[in-house]
């Protein structure tokens, strides 16, 4: 069972969810089309900052 990560660009929620799931909405603030995909850890994450990705 794989499990995907999320986080509300509205509140900053951070969640996961299995990968079959849909996310339309925030479990915390229910605001729509705010959730985006965590991709890697937080290393991966500053270095795509840095490089632009």
């Amino acid at each position: 069972m794989e499990r995907i990560n999320y986080e509300c660009g509205s509140c900053g929620y951070k969640f996961t969810r299995k990968a079959e799931a849909k996310i339309v909405r925030c479990p915390y603030c229910s605001k729509e089309g705010t959730v985006d995909l965590v991709k890697g850890n937080y290393a991966s994450k500053i270095l795509g900052e840095v490089t632009g990705e």
